[in-house]
């Protein structure tokens, strides 16, 4: 029977609990019962047992509490066996203080507290596990005290100075501690510092008033100590030059004097103070509030600018200031040159109406431009996209005058454009816009003032001559259309209004003289109006002999005329002259 195993010999209660050495295995049990016969008898039966592996879990060396110190690395190794020999992995359980670390195949722990985490106590528990299925796991608890650790604190650098004899010096020192909590810190100036200088010991402030005896170069090293345990502490040496007292500037220098009109924020030049103490600083102001001063530069401020003709030179005054308080004022004289301005638009043009087929003129009013150089200005007109006049349309820039003939297609409106050019160096030249609004002419050759006005004097007077006019016309060409004018009309040919001329266009004009020879007492231009029919129908008609014997009479005469085309000299046919002498019409009329 295998070590361990036992059967009551009563009972035939059989036990054995398999030693770890014990498996895996199989076992084949025998089992005898005997009686207590005379003689004995027995009898045996054999059993098998088949021991498995158990996997138990593993072993882990127990972990004393112990103490870490803030800023410096703890490390150990967490001990650990498997009965099995199988592979164990580490792993913390639930949350852990920031920073730790455990590896998982190894089981060494790491962790360097941090200033926070100073003057803490921190629990830790760490599983480990075997690989056996399943798998087994056993726990350990343990926990770390942080000592706080003193850091020293850490003081700013301060820039090497210079200081004078008889004024105050000042600097300030800056030291800062990252211990929590917040340490105290102390200022206190090192060995060897110079007679009379002090340091603040809360605030740090590093005041001197130098001697003339300590004229030259000193050091100052200034230490910073925290309250901490121990205490800890820094220290910054700097360079201090003393130099003799100070001296008031005597004057003021600026590069430049001349600056052109117009630039707006112009820079007009450089500022620099004399003064005896070499190396002082100085600050500048001015007194002209145009003016502003940045970086030493006197400029003008946004939006500033000068203007020649108003104020073609000016004085500013500038005061420079020391870095210990003494100044000097200096007036100093600024020279604006002028810069040609141009043309500017005094009195703005206004449209200006035309009529096609009618002399146009305009001249260019002489307040339109003004110039504020006061340059003579030539003046030239173009249409308003740029290009040039239309051929029709001329301008003269000795008298100003705009004129032209709109003829066929000129009508509505033309854009133009006015320019003024100015004699200055360079040229400069202005711009008046206004357009050219032309009405349509439907009947060119008709007197638009009086229709019967055929010849156009200037008087208006109606007369015999106006209906020769007409009548010669006929003789020379004819009756027919009249073609669009391409030149001023000088007569009138269409009475009527119908773009043609005919004997009808000097039988009204006869119309109106028999009427007012009749003394009807319509002035000439009513009666033109009023008194002057516009026929449609032929003068041979019924109705123009019933409405108008004389005119009746007139037409018959007129139309019956044998008229061959002539020329301007040949004399006219004597019997239309004489019926125009049998009409009770003032004065004589020869050919």
């Amino acid at each position: 029977a295998p070590a361990g195993a036992s059967i009551d010999p009563s009972t035939g209660q059989f036990d054995w609990t398999p030693l770890e050495a014990q498996s895996p295995a199989v076992y084949d049990i025998t089992i005898q019962a005997t009686d207590d016969g005379s003689p004995n008898r027995t009898a045996a039966r054999q059993f098998r047992v088949t021991v498995a592996e158990h996997n138990d879990a593993p072993m882990i060396s127990p972990i004393s509490d112990t103490t870490a110190t803030e800023g410096v690395e703890l490390s150990f190794q967490i001990e650990a066996t498997d009965p099995e020999g199988g592979t164990l992995s580490y792993a913390f359980v639930g949350n852990v203080p920031s920073g730790a670390s455990l590896d998982s195949s190894t089981g060494v722990f790491r962790w360097t507290p941090n200033e926070s985490q100073g003057g803490g106590e921190f629990q830790f528990t760490v599983r480990v596990t075997d690989d056996g299925v399943p798998a087994q796991s056993q726990t350990v608890v343990f926990s770390i005290n942080v000592n706080e650790l003193n850091s020293s604190p850490s003081l700013d650098e301060l820039p090497n100075a210079t200081a004078r004899v008889g004024q105050p010096f000042a600097t300030t020192a800056v030291a800062t501690d990252v211990d929590l909590p917040t340490q105290l810190v102390r200022y206190s100036l090192g060995p060897n510092s110079p007679a009379g200088v002090s340091i603040g010991p809360f605030t740090g402030v590093v005041t001197w008033t130098p001697t003339a005896q300590q004229i030259g170069q000193h050091s100052i090293t200034l230490i910073a100590q925290d309250d901490g345990s121990p205490s800890r502490s820094a220290s910054r040496t700097f360079q201090i030059e003393v130099l003799s007292g100070n001296s008031a500037p005597t004057d003021i220098l600026l590069s430049n004097t001349v600056v052109n009109e117009n630039v707006v924020g112009a820079v007009i030049g450089q500022l620099t103070a004399v003064d005896p103490d070499s190396g002082d600083s100085h600050t500048f102001t001015v007194d002209d509030a145009r003016f502003e001063i940045a970086g030493n530069q006197l400029k003008l401020k946004s939006g500033q600018s000068l203007d020649f003709e108003a104020e073609p030179q000016l004085s500013v005054v500038i005061t420079a200031t020391d870095a210990g308080g003494l100044s000097v004022t200096a007036t100093i004289g600024i020279e604006v040159t002028n810069v040609n301005d141009p043309p500017t638009v005094q009195t703005p043009l206004v449209d200006q109406p035309a009529t096609q087929y009618r002399p146009f003129e305009f001249t260019i009013p002489a307040n339109t431009f003004t110039d504020e150089d006061g340059d003579a200005l030539a003046l030239s007109v173009k249409q308003a996209d740029g290009s040039e006049l239309p051929a029709w349309l001329t301008f003269d820039p000795l008298s100003g005058k705009l004129s032209g003939f709109p003829a066929v297609g000129t009508d509505g409106s033309l854009a133009l454009q006015v320019i003024a050019t100015d004699n200055g160096s360079p040229a400069a030249s202005g711009v008046s816009l206004f357009e050219l609004q032309i009405a349509a002419n439907v009947s060119p050759w008709q007197n638009e003032v009086n229709r019967l006005n055929v010849n156009n004097d200037s008087l208006g007077d109606i007369s015999p001559t106006d209906v020769l006019v007409v009548i010669n016309y006929l003789n020379l060409t004819g009756a027919g259309e009249l073609p669009p004018p391409t030149e001023p009309v000088q007569f009138f040919l269409d009475v009527n209004g119908d773009n043609q001329v005919s004997p009808i266009d000097a039988l009204l004009v006869i119309n109106y003289l028999n009427q007012r020879a009749g003394g009807e007492g319509e002035d000439e231009q009513q009666a033109a109006v009023t008194n002057s029919p516009t026929p449609t129908a032929n003068p041979n008609s019924s109705s123009l002999r019933q409405n108008d014997p004389t005119i009746a009479n007139l037409a018959d005469l007129a139309l019956s005329q044998s008229m061959p085309r002539r020329t301007k000299s040949d004399v006219w046919d004597r019997s239309l002259m004489d019926l125009l002498n049998d009409l009770d019409i003032p004065g004589d009329f020869e050919w």
